[in-house]
């Protein structure tokens, strides 16, 4: 009697313990895959792979500045003197100023210049750290600037003391539309 309730407990705890094992084995498949400088661990779960983020990786603004830079000097664009400061113990936003070396044929320009600017920063963010930043698209000008404000300013050197066609600050997250600034400088104030 005692051998078949041994013989029926192991056929029954024999699939068990093989499925257990089965299972085991099928949950720590992980692999990692390195691009652009992100290492990403894909771990298999029901219903697809999961990514995750490295939890040493941090986001390097300065470099995301510097190619920036480099693009718009080595793109399309007009001559112009390109400076993006990053946020501080002072200043809690990114600062883009703009100051081309001659006057564009429309102001609108700047606009477009701008956008370029903010779009470009935020795909830099997105190469190093895809799972953290969203790309930018129409009306959103991507998931770096969820999490920085930004004050963008764009003038010519001929107009620097009397008008900034682009003069504005835009909260995190808020991702308003870039506008032209119609204000003249009164240099009295400064007086």
């Amino acid at each position: 009697m005692s051998k078949k309730i041994l013989s029926t407990l192991a056929c029954l705890l024999i699939p068990l313990v093989f499925l257990n094992a089965c299972g085991d084995k099928e949950n720590k498949k992980t692999t990692t895959v390195v691009n652009d400088d992100v290492a990403v661990t894909e771990q298999p779960q029901k219903g697809g792979n999961k990514l995750v983020a490295d939890p040493n990786k941090q986001l390097d603004l300065n470099k995301c500045v510097e190619n920036v830079k480099s693009a718009f000097l080595n793109g399309d664009y007009p001559e112009m003197d390109l400076s993006i400061s990053l946020p501080s113990e002072e200043n809690d936003f990114l600062n883009i100023i703009m100051i081309t070396v001659d006057r564009p044929e429309s102001e609108e320009q700047y606009l477009w210049w701008m956008n370029d600017c903010l779009v470009m920063l935020n795909e830099e963010a997105v190469k190093q750290m895809p799972d953290k930043y969203a790309p930018a698209s129409e009306g959103y000008y991507g998931g770096l600037f969820d999490e920085y404000a930004v004050l963008l300013t764009a003038s010519c050197n001929e107009d620097i003391m009397v008008k900034w066609p682009v003069d504005q600050k835009i909260a995190a997250g808020a991702h308003d539309p870039l506008v032209l600034n119609e204000t003249l400088i009164d240099m009295s104030d400064f007086e």
